[in-house]
């Protein structure tokens, strides 16, 4: 885990093999507009200082279900963008 609150991603992850950083985001139920700037696809882009990639966890709901800017940004950036639906899969899979 990351020490500092702001500017930064809460997780960094390396290997052997790859490193990324990680953030996670919730957003208030009554939410209905998906604003990029939210989803902060630029500033994990550069919170990744240096490593090839970055990962934004954040609830399936609120995920655009359509074409979105959001998903562009995060191909051009190499940002993935998972819901905590998809984590608990990857980690049940690693657990086995």
């Amino acid at each position: 885990m990351l020490t500092e609150r702001a500017d930064a991603a809460d997780v960094e992850s390396f290997a052997k093999e790859y490193s990324f950083v990680a953030d996670a985001k919730v957003f208030r139920l009554s939410r209905t507009a998906k604003n990029q700037k939210d989803f902060k696809i630029q500033a994990m882009d550069f919170w990744k200082r240096g490593k090839p990639f970055a990962m934004v966890v954040c609830p399936l709901y609120q995920l655009p279900s359509r074409n979105s800017q959001i998903y562009q940004q995060a191909c051009m950036r190499n940002v993935c963008i998972l819901s905590y639906s998809h984590l608990a899969v990857l980690t049940r899979l690693a657990e086995t």
